[in-house]
């Protein structure tokens, strides 16, 4: 899935996967009813941790940002038979939540990161935008003069 695609895209892909109602998704990973519908850009890191917590083989990175694969590989000792198969599973989480708070802590530090620095770029972004239209502006003014200094010149030796 291109990375163009917002996280309500990608989290309707990860739905459709599992051939599960998006209401069954939100309330699985402790979302209010209509959740999914009412995201317009980019969702919160507990957002994000509750479904990972439902969804262990769901690439968090992949939600937040679009990129690497939709899917982690779960171990198949974690998994009991239902649960191989997603449009089988049961409703309960894959893996145990106290074994796991380390490991979504550290995957969620580093997505907050990368999106302080995705934040920081566009802010980055914005700024030269700005830059550039000044300039842009200036080298117009600049032109329009250099137009009348033409026209004026052209005048002159035309009278001469």
């Amino acid at each position: 899935m291109s990375s163009k695609e917002g996280t309500k895209e990608r989290l309707l892909t990860f739905i459709n996967y599992l051939r599960i109602r998006k209401s069954e998704f939100e309330r699985r990973c402790k979302l209010s009813n209509g959740y999914i519908n009412s995201i317009k850009g980019d969702i919160g890191v507990q957002k994000l941790m509750n479904m990972t917590r439902a969804f262990p083989q769901l690439n968090p990175y992949w939600v937040a940002t679009g990129n690497g694969d939709m899917l982690i590989p779960v171990a198949d000792s974690f998994m009991s038979e239902d649960e191989t198969h997603p449009e089988q599973s049961t409703c309960h989480s894959l893996l145990s939540k106290d074994a796991n708070d380390d490991k979504y802590e550290a995957v969620m530090r580093i997505l907050t990161q990368i999106q302080k620095r995705e934040e920081a770029n566009q802010e980055s972004i914005n700024r030269l935008q700005e830059a550039l239209k000044i300039k842009e502006d200036q080298i117009n003014r600049l032109l329009n003069l250099v137009d009348k200094l033409n026209y004026n010149i052209s005048v002159s030796s035309m009278e001469s």
